[in-house]
């Protein structure tokens, strides 16, 4: 019994049959090789460690903070209304930081940080060009606020916030240690968050504190350093916001 050009022995000794086979493998042709798999893409596109921002993403983000203003005043939203608002400082210097970060994130800084700038000189107002802010944010007040790192949507900052680092790089390899601010967070007068710190969404840092850890999800921290003082309750509004408008989005 042989398959190819193999052999086959058979030997008896002691009763006891032993097979030794030569029997050559048959030889393996490889078919053809599959192309390794293609690099999943980032996000998007990136400059300077952030994400490119299009012109049109940027009106919009500049519309949701119109329409954050007008909701939280309880104005309605007109064309005239909206040539009112655009003199105001906290729409001024908005507009201004949303222009300066798109030329930013797409590696225009000659654009940039002229901008920047500017915006601190008409509105008293710092915020860097390489700040990430997400849609619907609603600034009190310009003179002395600075902004630095992450913030999510539907921000309410008050009146001489500071968010920066300067504290070592983050964990994540972030050299700066910039904090990194969650969704439906609330920035009271004169408070300070320094630092690789994250805030969790729905949190609200009161007046005059300043957070050097982390805080956690919907709680609300005092004091220097910042403590937890309490939870704030699901669904719970805040500063005048509804909390229809909390759990939706501007149109």
């Amino acid at each position: 019994m042989g398959h190819g050009t193999g052999t086959e022995a058979r030997s008896h000794a002691g009763g006891v049959v032993t097979v030794e086979s030569t029997i050559a493998p048959e030889a393996y042709t490889p078919g053809p090789s599959r192309p390794a798999p293609a690099p999943v893409p980032p996000s998007g596109p990136r400059r300077f460690g952030i994400e490119r921002v299009s012109l049109r993403r940027t009106f919009q983000l500049i519309r949701s903070d119109y329409v954050r203003m007008a909701r939280h005043y309880q104005f309605r939203l007109g064309p005239w209304k909206a040539v009112e608002m655009s003199t105001l400082p906290a729409i001024m210097g908005l507009v201004m930081y949303r222009f300066s970060h798109y030329f930013y994130a797409r590696g225009w800084r000659f654009f940039a940080w002229p901008i920047y700038t500017l915006n601190m000189m008409m509105t008293g107002l710092d915020i860097t060009p390489s700040t990430v802010i997400g849609d619907s944010c609603l600034l009190g007040h310009t003179v002395g606020t600075m902004l630095s790192g992450r913030i999510g949507r539907y921000a309410t900052i008050l009146a001489k916030v500071g968010v920066g680092g300067g504290r070592g790089p983050s964990p994540d390899g972030d050299p700066n240690g910039l904090p990194i601010v969650g969704d439906f967070v609330t920035l009271g007068v004169n408070s300070t968050i320094l630092g690789p710190v994250r805030v969790g969404d729905h949190a609200t840092v009161g007046a005059h504190s300043l957070v050097l850890d982390d805080v956690p999800e919907s709680a609300v921290v005092t004091g220097i350093p910042a403590r937890v003082t309490r939870m704030r309750a699901p669904g719970e509004g805040w500063f005048g916001d509804s909390v229809e408008f909390e759990g939706g989005s501007p149109s």
